[in-house]
């Protein structure tokens, strides 16, 4: 009797606990990849400043997102080393390639973050309309996070999406001028940074389709071409300009340059000159 009265007991227990627990509960599957490309581009202080800079430049030295939840995530660069001179005098009328199709988690992004170090500015200022030549100042600044946090943001990808981001730096909002004069840079100042989508293809652009912009400040030796396309290499310290990217890209084949568009416009001599073949 005991017995069977504890066994009664037990299947009781059993069916109370399965009651009260509930269906089981399963955890969701990790969101899936985008890849994400990055342009960087500048904005020149409007002709009424008066100001005359002739290099301003700064290295990158990181890039990053911030998603709604979790922690940051690093975004390569596209020289595959672990920092990128920016001229960004060159910038106010080209673009330059900074990140090429990374992947990075599906999800909702806030901002991006650009760290900059070596920031070094040259203006020249003329004491009167007509003279002849200028004289050249110096203006440095400490390194520094410029973030973007409007325009573009919050940024949702989905998994398997292309997304590309141009990245915009207001050279006005980053420096501290007195008439002809520039007394300070700080790439950290608010609205440095601003960040916009790259639009897919429209019948207004010559862009086809998974191609996302122009890159019109891509430096390097062509090794290897064919009428299928070609292998960039970057060199080491062109003469002309001083600035070291390491090899850029190894095939442009990335769906978000054209290669066989773009390479008689930017292949050039180490004199700087168009490249006669083009």
């Amino acid at each position: 009797m005991n017995r069977i009265l504890f066994g009664l007991l037990s299947s009781s227990l059993i069916l109370g606990l399965c009651a009260c627990s509930g269906p089981p509960t399963t955890t969701p599957p990790p969101p899936g990849n985008a890849t994400l490309s990055l342009t960087l581009r500048a904005t020149p202080p409007l002709p009424s400043a008066h100001l005359s800079i002739l290099t301003f430049r700064a290295t990158v030295t990181g890039v990053s997102l911030t998603p709604s939840s979790g922690s940051a995530v690093s975004v390569n660069l596209v020289s595959g080393t672990a920092s990128y001179v920016a001229e960004f005098t060159r910038f106010q009328s080209d673009s330059a390639l900074l990140s090429a199709a990374v992947s990075v988690p599906a999800g909702t992004y806030n901002t991006v973050a650009v760290v900059f170090s070596d920031v070094f500015l040259v203006y020249c200022t003329q004491a009167a309309s007509a003279a002849t030549g200028c004289s050249a100042g110096v203006a440095t600044g400490s390194a520094a996070t410029a973030t973007a946090s409007t325009g573009a943001f919050p940024l949702t990808v989905t998994t398997g999406e292309k997304v590309g981001l141009a990245l915009n730096l207001n050279i006005s909002s980053a420096i501290t001028a007195s008439g002809q004069t520039i007394s300070a840079v700080n790439l950290a100042a608010p609205n440095v940074l601003t960040a916009e989508v790259l639009q897919a293809p429209s019948s207004t652009t010559d862009l086809s389709s998974g191609q996302l912009a122009h890159i019109d400040d891509l430096y390097g030796v062509v090794r290897q071409r064919s009428r299928f396309g070609a292998k960039l290499h970057a060199a080491d310290r062109l003469p002309w300009d001083g600035l070291h990217y390491g090899e850029l890209v190894d095939n442009l084949r990335s769906g978000l340059l054209n290669t066989n568009f773009f390479l008689c416009d930017f292949r050039r001599t180490r004199g700087g000159r168009r490249n006669p073949q083009c």
